[in-house]
């Protein structure tokens, strides 16, 4: 199984397309995806497959997944607070 990985930097990382041509390139059973936006809701439509995100409550990004074969919805499941100081939401994890 090939699993990749990815957080995207919603303002500076890559965009829809980068992921699709890296999907396409290396062929993944699983791609999960950090500070994804709703500009990645188009994948499937480059890439194929399912996708799936989790918006990150009071952002504009979230967790995502993709795969080639169908997927049961993710959930999310919250993890400890964060000890760096600032104003970082309360963390999650996907499970898929």
């Amino acid at each position: 199984m090939k699993v990749i990985s990815w957080n995207l930097l919603r303002r500076t990382g890559a965009a829809v397309r980068h992921v699709a041509a890296l999907i396409g390139h290396e062929r993944p059973d699983l791609m999960l995806m950090q500070e994804a936006t709703r500009e990645m809701e188009a994948l499937p439509a480059l890439a194929g497959g399912h996708f799936h995100r989790l918006p990150w409550a009071s952002r504009i990004h979230g967790l995502a997944v993709w795969s080639p074969a169908p997927l049961a919805v993710p959930r999310s499941l919250p993890l400890p607070a964060s000890r760096l100081p600032g104003r970082l939401p309360r963390r999650v994890s996907q499970i898929v």
